[in-house]
C-alpha cells in the first residue's frame, strides 16, 4: 500500500470526507488532496494528520515511503490527545495547584519582607497567580458547573 492509498484508506475507514479530516486535523483540504495524490508531506502536516488518526508521524509515514499500517496497529496506537479528565481529577489538580500557590507565595512573602520590606513586590505574582486560581476555582466549584 503506498502513502496516498494509506492516507485515503485511513480516512475512508473512519467514514471521513476530506473536509472532515481537514477540520479535525487543521490541515487544508488542498493539502489532503495533494497528499492523497502522492505528494510529499511537510513535517507540520504529517504531525497534524497523524494526531487526527491517533498515530505517530513515523507510523503514518507521509514521506513517500511504504506505510506499513494494519488495522491491528491502528487500533493499538496510543492517542496523543489528552483524555478528558474526570471531575475528581480536576478537583485534585485544583487543590494541588492551590497548595503549591500557598507554599510559593508564602516563601516569596518571607523573602520579600526580609530582603526589601519597603517595596512589597510579592503582591504582583500573588495577584496574577491568584486571579488564575480564582478563575479555575469558579469554573470548578461555581454556579456554572451544573451546565456540564
Amino acid at each position: 500500500m503506498n502513502t496516498a492509498n494509506s492516507l485515503k484508506q485511513l480516512r475512508l475507514d473512519r467514514g471521513w470526507s476530506q473536509e472532515q479530516l481537514a477540520g479535525i486535523s487543521g490541515v487544508s483540504v488542498r493539502t489532503i488532496q495533494r497528499l492523497e495524490q502522492g505528494a510529499p508531506a511537510g513535517l507540520e502536516s504529517a504531525k497534524a494528520l497523524a494526531a487526527a488518526f491517533g498515530l505517530t508521524p513515523a507510523d503514518l509515514q507521509l514521506n513517500g515511503k511504504e506505510a506499513p499500517m494494519t488495522a491491528d496497529r491502528i487500533d493499538a496506537a496510543p492517542c496523543p490527545h489528552k483524555q478528558a479528565e474526570t471531575p475528581e481529577e480536576r478537583r485534585h489538580r485544583f487543590w494541588h495547584h492551590l497548595f503549591v500557590y500557598v507554599l510559593v507565595i508564602g516563601g516569596l512573602t518571607i523573602l520579600n519582607l526580609t530582603r526589601s520590606p519597603d517595596h512589597v513586590w510579592v503582591l504582583y505574582p500573588a495577584v496574577l497567580w491568584g486571579i488564575f486560581l480564582a478563575h479555575r476555582g469558579l469554573k470548578l466549584f461555581g454556579p456554572s458547573r451544573h451546565r456540564e
